[in-house]
């Protein structure tokens, strides 16, 4: 059984604080910064602030606590993104996030400035664009329980992506799409949007089936499953 906590991890030396989430143990996910800061600088991969941090402190410069609980993945978003606000752990206050808590969360000023600067001056190859494509692709025809997605996002063991998709059968780039956090989208004709009662849909207060929620507003699973996901633009 997964277990969701909220952790923070203090450097002592400075005061410094970094706060995230995972759904295995407090031990894997520390082991897994350490294993991911160290992989990174031996490729000579762009680094966070917190790997950069890990790496050129002791490893008993850091003291890491568990400081919260949840019983899902919307309380787990929640309750980071508050620890996040309580402990000022941005890079911009005195700590190491680079984003807001929760999936998707807001990337810092700092962060988006450091993107926009690694970006310059780069333009994607068309094998590149393709390869995106496709995986966007098979993103959106996939079927993996919210579990395993959880499990992609926080990777608790510390596997690799390739290691990830053979054990939950999916493609690597279908895991490192979900693990940046890409949602996404399914745009419908105004007239489709037109005939659907959203708010209907979402609350869906006849418990119908997804099935017959497409035969009554003559339309298909797909975009019905996309509406209550909220994933209609």
């Amino acid at each position: 059984m997964f277990s969701m906590i909220i952790y923070k991890a203090t450097n002592l030396l400075n005061g410094r604080v970094y706060v995230g989430q995972t759904i295995g143990t407090l031990a894997q996910r520390k082991g897994q910064h350490y294993k991911q800061a160290r992989y990174a600088a031996k490729r000579g991969a762009r680094r966070s602030a917190f790997a950069k941090a890990l790496l050129a402190s002791p490893v008993a410069a850091f003291a890491w606590e568990v400081v919260a609980t949840a019983g899902n993945q919307k309380d787990l978003d929640a309750l980071e993104d508050q620890f996040i606000t309580k402990f000022d752990s941005m890079v911009e206050g005195s700590g190491y996030n680079h984003r807001r808590g929760g999936n998707g969360g807001k990337a810092s000023p700092t962060a988006i400035a450091n993107m926009r600067a690694a970006k310059v001056g780069k333009c994607p190859t068309m094998a590149t664009r393709d390869k995106l494509s496709r995986a966007k692709k098979r993103l959106r025809g996939s079927r993996l329980s919210m579990r395993a997605m959880a499990e992609i996002r926080s990777n608790p063991l510390g596997l690799s992506q390739t290691q990830l998709a053979r054990k939950l059968g999916v493609d690597p780039s279908y895991v490192s799409i979900l693990q940046r956090g890409v949602k996404p989208k399914l745009c419908i004709s105004q007239e489709l949007r037109d005939r659907i009662e959203f708010g209907y849909v979402k609350q869906n207060p006849e418990c119908l089936t997804q099935a017959q929620l497409a035969k009554k507003f003559q339309t298909n699973t797909t975009v019905i499953s996309w509406i209550q996901r909220e994933r209609i633009i």
